[in-house]
């Protein structure tokens, strides 16, 4: 829909790395950093306490939308597209993809001011 910082901030609050900043952050939040959860409570004393973790599928999901919503990074009907999708205030990214074997090096970089980004796969 066009609106990259907003999913970003949405993807921000969804990552459990983000709960664990600080040890008051993790000492709130209790569970693992490393675990996605599918619920994070609003009430009581146990606000911003995660729960449901482990046996969801969020971890995939939340991996599947950053590689292919976020750095845009897809195979499609065997090819691998890059149509980058990342916040305003990142200048690019690099990442490798394995795919058949074979290990392609990606570097996408913001081209300033014109909204548009140039793409070296190597």
């Amino acid at each position: 829909m066009g609106r990259v910082d907003e999913a970003w901030q949405a993807f921000e609050m969804l990552n459990p790395i983000n709960h664990a900043v600080s040890k008051e952050a993790a000492d709130t939040y209790r569970v693992e950093p490393y675990v996605v959860a599918a619920d994070v409570y609003g009430e009581d004393n146990r606000t911003g306490r995660g729960g449901w973790t482990w046996y969801t599928g969020s971890s995939g999901w939340l991996y599947r939308t950053a590689i292919e919503a976020i750095l845009g990074i897809e195979l499609k009907d065997g090819k691998l597209t890059i149509t980058p999708r990342i916040p305003s205030h990142w200048d690019g990214y690099s990442a490798k993809v394995r795919i058949g074997g074979k290990t392609e090096t990606i570097i996408v970089k913001r081209v300033a001011r014109s909204g548009e980004f140039e793409i070296i796969r190597t």
